[in-house]
């Protein structure tokens, strides 16, 4: 595995050094276990790491490490990412099939965010992101809890920029309904549909 030092040297600000080794010391367990989930057959877990490392240096200016879930889901999700572009690119060399790919841990290596939070409204719409299929949940969980712009998520996650605003409409679309489903099911539930 390629050492800390060698990534620390294209970084020129001491604060994102010091932040990129508090990320590499905390999570780099966690993401060579979703690389091995992903692509362990092959014994590429380190390059997808390397790779998925990159991106996040890319991005260490949006970290903040105060929010010790959302990093650790971002690291998870940049490097199934990854794990997914490698078998992609090997696909002819190996014969895998993407119908393979195992999906995303939810349990300790990835928790979901709705854990950790206090307010119901965003509670109430984190829980929403996480119970949409894979393809509208990723970029929805990069915009609207994460913050980050489409550009920006279509190099994380290595599609076309008008790929992504197109999963976001069509998300934000499923999540207005999943909202109005479920308020309108705490009014019945709290007597008010009754009215």
């Amino acid at each position: 595995m390629y050492a800390l030092t060698l990534y620390l040297c294209d970084i020129a600000s001491e604060e994102e050094q010091d932040k990129l080794t508090v990320l590499y010391n905390s999570y780099l367990n966690v993401m060579m276990h979703v690389a091995q989930k992903y692509v362990g057959k092959y014994q590429a877990e380190e390059d997808v790491v390397h790779n998925a490392i990159l991106k996040i240096i890319a991005n260490l200016d949006k970290i903040d490490l105060a929010e010790k879930l959302k990093t650790k889901n971002f690291a998870c999700l940049v490097t199934k990412h990854c794990a997914i572009d490698w078998l992609r690119k090997h696909q002819r060399e190996t014969c895998a099939s993407l119908d393979e790919i195992p999906p995303l841990l939810e349990s300790d290596e990835c928790p979901p965010l709705d854990y950790v939070t206090t307010e119901d409204g965003y509670a109430n719409l984190v829980g929403c992101i996480h119970r949409l299929n894979d393809t509208y949940r990723e970029v929805c969980d990069l915009k609207f809890v994460g913050g980050y712009r489409d550009k920006e998520i279509a190099e994380i996650l290595g599609i076309p920029e008008n790929t992504v605003g197109v999963r976001i409409h069509r998300g934000r679309k499923q999540l207005i309904a999943m909202l109005k489903e479920e308020g309108e099911h705490e009014e019945s539930v709290d007597g008010r549909n009754d009215l």
